[in-house]
């Protein structure tokens, strides 16, 4: 079987396994025998669980748009988390919940560095601006998300009233 297809095949198992069972109750030896493969095959594709885990959301694609404004940033990540809600979910409910949260970390970080390198502000200020930023939203978001009352538009109209535009107007203006 080819490298590709017994990564896809873990991943999708690994998948599956989670509609039927908490992501902490899944281990290698079960991903091992659901999937039919040996440890060492699976110890030569990835590290551990949270590398499967890892693997699966590389796929999501969440690349930075030049194009987005405050806004987008935020709701492109909010997105991702509610196109998969049960899975999400269970992911940051589970031990594998930093996977996510570095996801959004540095999906944040770099589409805000972008978002403000396009708005004149200069290096240092932006990348500190951006890690400011991308650190208190991911865990922010992160935090609405695992509180299973929230809808995607209750977080979205939660953290735009946060972050309102004159708060990215006043940034941009002090640091340009």
């Amino acid at each position: 079987m080819a490298r590709q297809s017994i990564e896809e095949h873990i991943e999708k198992t690994f998948i599956k396994l989670m509609e039927s069972r908490p992501v902490d109750e899944i281990d290698v030896q079960l991903l091992c025998k659901s999937v039919d493969i040996s440890r060492q095959v699976f110890y030569y594709h990835y590290k551990n669980i949270y590398d499967v885990v890892l693997a699966i959301y590389a796929k999501e694609q969440l690349e930075i748009n030049l194009e987005d404004d405050e806004h987008d940033i935020i709701e492109r990540f909010i997105n991702l988390l509610f196109r998969n809600e049960k899975m999400n979910r269970d992911i940051v409910n589970s031990s594998c919940e930093e996977v996510i949260r570095n996801l959004g970390f540095s999906f944040i970080y770099g589409a805000f560095a972008a978002f403000y390198e396009k708005n004149g502000v200069n290096v240092d200020d932006r990348l500190e601006i951006s890690l400011l930023l991308a650190s208190a939203l991911s865990q922010e978001i992160l935090r609405l998300f695992k509180d299973e009352t929230y809808s995607k538009k209750d977080i979205q109209d939660k953290l735009f009233k946060y972050l309102d535009y004159r708060f990215f107007q006043d940034v941009l203006l002090k640091y340009k």
